[in-house]
Parts: C-alpha cells; sequence; structure tokens
C-alpha cells in the first residue's frame, strides 16, 4: 500500500471516529490538527483525481469533514493559515522521514 493510501485511510478513520463520537474532537485537533490540515492541502488534488476517475463524490468524505473541522478550530484559536510554502516543507520533512523508515 502506497505512503498516500495509509495516511487517507487512517485520516479518513479519524474522521469517522470523531463523528459518531469515539475521538475526542478537541484532542483529535490537539494532537492531529497540524497534520490532518497538512495532509489535506498536500492531498486534496489526489482525493478530488480520485473522485472523478471513479465517479465517488464522497471519497473519503470523512477526511475532508475532519479537515473542515479542524481548520475552523485553528481559525477559532487564531492559528496561522498554511501556505504553499509550509506545504513544501512539510513535504519534504514527511519524505525524509518515508525514506528514514
Amino acid at each position: 500500500m502506497a505512503h498516500e493510501e495509509i495516511i487517507l485511510n487512517f485520516m479518513n478513520d479519524l474522521g469517522l471516529a470523531v463523528m459518531v463520537g469515539q475521538a475526542n474532537k478537541v484532542h483529535v485537533y490537539s494532537y492531529f490538527g497540524y497534520y490532518v490540515e497538512s495532509y489535506w492541502l498536500l492531498l486534496e488534488k489526489t482525493i478530488n483525481s480520485f473522485r472523478l476517475l471513479r465517479s465517488e463524490p464522497n471519497f473519503f468524505l470523512r477526511f475532508e469533514l475532519l479537515h473542515t473541522e479542524i481548520q475552523s478550530m485553528s481559525i477559532k484559536q487564531g492559528s496561522p493559515k498554511l501556505t504553499a510554502s509550509h506545504i513544501d516543507v512539510f513535504r519534504k520533512e514527511e519524505k525524509r522521514l518515508i525514506e528514514f523508515l
């Protein structure tokens, strides 16, 4: 399984856990918010391509909903908006981590 699929499945499952009350939204924001926002920005085009290719508009919808919720919480907290340059740095950091493993 490709790295992207693992991340997408994890984020989608995390979104489901928040939706059904198995995971506390505030805790998810505290521990995973940075990764939810960063990976969404990094993989949004890939997700949309999958949705078009498979004619499945709900593909990874729970991840999208989780991202929307986390982004809203970030705005309320006054966190800075993530930029394209941030995503470039994030991509390089994650790539180094994968290569290390």
